[in-house]
């Protein structure tokens, strides 16, 4: 019933929750939890108010919920986890870069728009980001304005059955 709400009628409200996530590109969920999950749950141990943490791996990604105590700062807890990220990061794999995610009801969005042409969805993405993105970002109130769903590069490979015959 909250997203029947006006925005203005929804209470201010933070979880105590933050995600940590990280890709591994190409590796298996056995050696991404054993390589990424488990370095930093071990690590994320010692924030303090932390109440449980439950990590969820899959081919190339990995999940870690952390749930807080009720009435912990968050603003420090966030702070905590992102120091306990860059103390592991020596003992994760070189290319995996963890990010922590923390959100609260402030944090969803008020107006969402959908834009169409017939132009290609490249040149349409392009325009919008480089024409109403700006505009939109500069509307007093706004916090954030972005675009999601549009493609920046396409690469088409077509073969020569000519060549392919040889």
């Amino acid at each position: 019933s909250m997203g029947s709400l006006k925005q203005e009628l929804i209470p201010s409200m933070e979880f105590p929750q933050i995600s940590v996530m990280a890709t591994q590109m190409g590796a298996s969920p056995d050696v991404v939890d054993e390589q990424v999950a488990a370095p930093l749950e071990t690590a994320l141990q010692a924030v303090e108010g932390l109440e449980s943490s439950t990590a969820t791996s899959q081919a190339g990604f990995t999940r870690i919920a952390l749930t807080f105590e009720y009435g912990t700062d968050m603003d420090r807890a966030r702070s905590q986890v992102e120091r306990a990220i860059s103390n592991v990061k020596s003992q994760l794999p070189e290319d995996v870069e963890p990010t922590a995610l923390a959100g609260s009801i402030a944090d969803l969005p008020v107006l969402m728009l959908a834009v169409s042409s017939d132009q290609s969805l490249e040149a349409l993405n392009d325009d919008v980001e480089r024409i109403a993105l700006p505009k939109l970002q500069k509307i007093e109130g706004v916090r954030e304005a972005s675009v999601s769903g549009g493609a920046s590069q396409h690469i088409a490979v077509i073969p020569n059955d000519g060549k392919m015959n040889q």
